[in-house]
């Protein structure tokens, strides 16, 4: 059949509408993949031309860079940050999910890419990595981090990434810290690096660390600490070699401390050697506490000379505290008889310390009779502090009469709280007689009344909560009221709570305040939480309301977690935001530093809000300065403690200071024993022991 010319006349104009429409439909995606070429040219004008046509087109161009994007290539991502860089104002944010997930990615190409984005948009930080977003995004800041370590910027620039790096402690950074250990040019960089390798923790390689012991200063410095921190025989040899060797006395003496850290025996000699003959008493005192730290009782026969024989109280003590810790019946009876007869007072004194820390009872009969007939006060004191710590109620007495009677008021409030520290209820009418006698205060030295406070409050009997909300109420000096605020703390009484939010009320001194809070939060009763609320809300001074938020913390309702998310939402207070995190309404993210808010809580009550939820490295932090713990704090400790795998050795915060110190020891072996298998359960919110 044949067509006629008018239906192919039809035909035609239909095919030619039709391709004139497909090409219409395909314009856009071929000018946009050819443009991606463009993005990729080596030529920097041709780059910045096109990138400038294509932001111009506004909102037609998100689709395609989203595409880009999520491409996973590394052309793509570049060419879609190129022209997101040059758009106007924030309209790059709509791709901020597309972005956000390249940075929550494995360190690679693309999230330097990325990386580079946020950080010249300062949408990320400022130009000196003070963090405006991503506070919990770890992952996101890490990446950061290490683009601007890579990226050749400014040496300050680097060194802030290599330390920021550290205090994120992803062990996924270690590489890069390494190649910035090895090769950048500033060695105020690789300083930062070789920091940041040891805050990060015992799994980094050995072997580079080592070849850097051979540059710069300033570096070795900081690698022969890390050393000190990582649980590896090959790194013994070098340090010993530091300690013979290396002509800079401040080297030699960290090499001695990373030796003490590390405890192998293979080190007591030349450390010995080191205490005997090193010409720079610091060493001479790094390698008397390395011996100690070791314990082997080889050590003895030189750390006896040493306190003996060496002319620096300082490096005296050195000694003594060595002996201390090797706790060998040996030092016992050498300490003894250096505290019955040694004519020079710092020997003396040394010894009293010690037999205290060693917690030997065979030593109380000699203690008593120092504090008793010791010419020096300083003395008379230590041992006071050392009866504390043994334990022993005999010593009672004898510490209520110093308290009384003893010429010397830093010896009388050292009596104090010794009788506190050893809780026995025959102290109490003594210590409160100490209260309310004004006489006891001298601003120059010792605050008695003050001291005999915490006393009664550690005893925990009721007859001291009159006296101690007298002093509390009608104290001149503020030092006894904060004393007084704090020991209330340990006395669960409504007639406690009434006093300490009347001072949290009223106190014109912000530390009076703080100590209210803590207390409060102590007592943990219901009646505490309208006086701490109000302060979270309404206190003036910004630490008062960091402690009204610990204090907070752990006590449940929906009211307080309202109060501490505004406080978290309106100002940032990193006590809410922590606060917060231990209730498990908040996600993890970094608190400041103590330096950042004048605070030493808040690093302590950070790691056990991180710890309580799972994280290994903050219970690593926490069991390594138990022995460092705020009295305020315990209670999250031992929340934390009692997640902890059936066989933990645990501790007891009540024990007397001799047995304190053995448990401390026990706990840490049986860390480093079980680090490398210790997990967490998120299903049953407990730590546990893989198995071998």
């Amino acid at each position: 059949m044949k067509i006629g010319f008018n239906l192919k006349l039809g035909l035609g104009i239909v095919l030619v509408f039709g391709l004139l429409i497909l090409g219409m439909i395909l314009y856009e995606p071929v000018w946009y993949k050819i443009q991606v070429g463009r993005l990729a040219s080596d030529n920097p004008s041709v780059r910045e031309s096109t990138a400038k046509k294509i932001a111009a087109e506004g909102e037609k161009a998100m689709p395609y860079l989203k595409r880009w994007l999520n491409s996973e290539s590394g052309k793509g991502v570049t060419a879609a940050c190129l022209v997101l860089e040059k758009m106007d104002a924030d309209m790059w944010q709509q791709c901020l999910p597309d972005i956000l997930k390249i940075l929550r990615g494995p360190t690679s190409e693309i999230t330097d890419t990325a990386s580079a984005l946020v950080y010249d948009l300062g949408y990320a930080c400022d130009e000196n990595l003070s963090w405006r977003n991503f506070w919990d995004e770890p992952t996101v800041r890490r990446n950061i981090c290490i683009y601007i370590l890579k990226s050749g910027k400014n040496e300050t620039l680097r060194a802030t990434a290599a330390s920021l790096l550290g205090r994120i402690g992803d062990g996924r950074a270690v590489t890069f810290l390494l190649k910035a250990l090895s090769s950048d040019g500033d060695p105020d960089v690789r300083k930062c690096a070789a920091r940041a390798l040891g805050a990060i923790g015992r799994n980094c390689p050995v072997k580079p660390l080592i070849l850097a012991l051979d540059r710069d200063p300033k570096v070795r410095g900081c690698v022969v600490d890390i050393l000190g921190k990582i649980d590896d025989p090959r790194v013994v040899e070098p340090l010993i070699k530091v300690v013979r060797n290396e002509p800079d006395w401040q080297l030699r003496r960290s090499a001695a401390e990373a030796l003490g850290e590390i405890r192998d025996k293979r080190a007591v000699e030349p450390l010995c050697a080191a205490l005997s003959a090193d010409n720079n008493s610091n060493v001479r005192d790094a390698a008397a506490e390395a011996l100690g730290r070791i314990g082997d009782p080889e050590a003895m026969a030189p750390l006896v000379k040493a306190l003996r024989n060496n002319p620096d109280s300082w490096s005296k003590k050195c000694a003594a505290r060595a002996l201390g810790k090797i706790a060998d019946d040996r030092a016992v009876a050498l300490l003894v008889e250096a505290l019955r007869n040694d004519t020079d007072f710092d020997v003396r004194n040394y010894s009293a310390q010690v037999l205290g820390l060693i917690g030997n009872s065979g030593a109380v009969d000699v203690l008593l009779g120092v504090l008793a007939g010791d010419s020096d006060p300083t003395v008379r004191r230590s041992a006071a502090d050392s009866l504390a710590m043994i334990g022993d109620n005999r010593a009672t007495i004898t510490l209520i009469s110093a308290l009384e009677n003893d010429s010397d008021l830093r010896v009388r409030s050292g009596a104090a709280r010794a009788l506190g520290m050893m809780r026995d209820i025959r102290a109490i009418p003594a210590l409160i007689r100490a209260v309310e006698d004004v006489s006891n205060f001298d601003a120059s030295s010792s605050d008695v009344q003050g001291t005999a406070a915490l006393a009664l409050g550690r005893i925990g009997d009721l007859r001291a909560v009159e006296p101690l909300v007298i002093a509390l109420t009608c104290g001149s000096y503020y030092r006894l009221r904060q004393y007084a605020a704090g020991a209330l703390g340990w006395l669960d009484d409504e007639d406690s709570v009434k006093a300490l939010a009347r001072a949290l009320r009223t106190d014109r001194e912000v530390v009076v305040r703080m100590t209210a809070c803590d207390a409060l939060g102590e007592i943990g009763r219901e009646s505490v939480v309208e006086p701490l609320i109000a302060a979270l809300g309404n206190d003036t001074n910004v630490k008062v309301r960091l402690h009204a938020a610990i204090a907070l913390a752990d006590i449940e309702g929906e009211e307080v977690d309202y109060a501490l998310k505004v406080c978290w939402d309106s100002e940032k207070n990193p006590g809410a935001g922590v606060a917060l995190l231990w209730r498990g309404k908040a996600r993890n993210f970094d608190a400041p530093s103590a330096a950042d808010v004048s605070d030493f809580y808040l690093p302590f009550f950070h790691n056990y809000a991180l710890a309580r939820w799972g994280n290994v490295k903050a219970v690593e932090g926490i069991i390594s300065r138990i022995d460092q713990t705020f009295h305020y704090l315990v209670r999250f400790n031992m929340e934390v403690f009692s997640r902890m795998p059936q066989d933990f050795p645990g501790f007891d915060f009540s024990a007397t200071g001799a047995v304190r110190r053995k448990q401390i020891k026990e706990m840490r072996a049986w860390y480093e024993k079980s680090k490398d298998r210790f997990a967490w359960n998120r299903e049953k919110e407990r730590y546990y022991l893989k198995d071998k």
